[in-house]
């Protein structure tokens, strides 16, 4: 079986990680173009076409420029839905803005870009079978906000009392134990197999331990984990993504952050230069490579859509 795999980006502007981390800071981006050079250059460099999660207010108020958006489907990444207002605890939002959220999103990345959307993930990953039939109603292809984490539930807890009391949802608990690859989820039952017609895209965890494997926790605790848990992913997963978010190539010193948003360099992903970040990322891509095909996450789910029958892959 072919193996493969994609990177993912949660990009919103760096006013969201403040309001995560329950800072209470105004809004003070104005653009963030430069972080869009940042992962187009490193894309560039290691041959990756990469699938960016949207934000349609940071479109909608031009924090990103129509130019920055061009420039990257003409290099070949895929523009996805991360929702207009990237709002916590999406789940509990009355329908009607559920849909606001998602299709006003899709409609600003296709008019500004061209390119069809067909993909969407959750801010906080807090997916409900209410929003899968929004997108499956729309004609979207894939969702990727399952976090098979056996303790989830507690990682969702800790992550309150760090953001001062900014408890989030992270989707229903039963998804700790849904499949570690892309599948078809049941409806009334997101985390099992079954007949919709949208496909799950899994954030990427460690077979058998079930640990999330993405870039935050391999910022926060340092190369020798990422070594570890890739050796025991690469052996067990068919298909994964790896989700990166747009503070991974921002700089605490060179983007002022410090003056915008007192506070923010708690967060792990800002405790070293975004160039130190960077030489990361080049590495953890190049082992990539050795061991997968790397595409857009559109092309993946694609592939299965085309050939079902590897939906059935362990």
């Amino acid at each position: 079986m072919n193996k493969v795999a994609n990177i993912s980006i949660d990009f919103e502007s760096l006013w969201y990680y403040s309001e995560t981390l329950g800072l209470n800071h105004p809004d003070r981006d104005r653009d963030y173009d430069r972080i869009v050079d940042r992962f187009l250059d490193l894309f560039a460099e290691t041959g990756v076409r990469a699938t960016f999660f949207m934000v349609g207010d940071d479109i909608r108020s031009r924090k990103i420029s129509p130019d920055a958006l061009n420039r990257m489907v003409a290099a070949g990444h895929e523009l996805a839905n991360h929702t207009m207002t990237h709002p916590f605890n999406l789940s509990k939002l009355p329908l009607a803005q559920k849909e606001a959220e998602i299709v006003g999103t899709g409609r600003l990345i296709e008019a500004a870009t061209g390119q069809q959307v067909v993909g969407f993930r959750s801010p906080c990953l807090d997916i409900d079978e209410e929003t899968m039939e929004i997108l499956e109603r729309h004609g979207y292809w894939y969702e990727s906000s399952v976090l098979p984490f056996y303790l989830k539930q507690l990682q969702e807890f800790v992550y309150g009392l760090l953001c001062h009391g900014r408890f989030r949802r992270t989707g229903n608990w039963q998804n700790s134990f849904a499949s570690g690859e892309p599948y078809r989820p049941a409806r009334g039952h997101m985390h099992r197999r079954g007949a919709r017609t949208i496909t799950e895209v899994p954030i990427a965890t460690v077979p058998i331990l079930r640990v999330p494997f993405y870039s935050t926790v391999h910022f926060a605790l340092g190369r020798k984990s990422f070594d570890a848990s890739y050796a025991l992913l690469r052996r067990g997963r068919a298909q994964f993504t790896y989700e990166l978010h747009s503070i991974d190539l921002a700089d605490f010193e060179v983007d002022g952050l410090g003056d915008r948003y007192p506070g923010i360099d708690r967060h792990p992903c800002l405790k070293q230069p975004a160039s130190e970040n960077r030489q990361f990322l080049v590495y953890a891509i190049r082992r990539f490579q050795q061991d997968y095909t790397l595409t857009t996450m559109r092309e993946m789910v694609g592939a299965l859509r085309s050939d079902a029958h590897l939906l059935l892959a362990g």
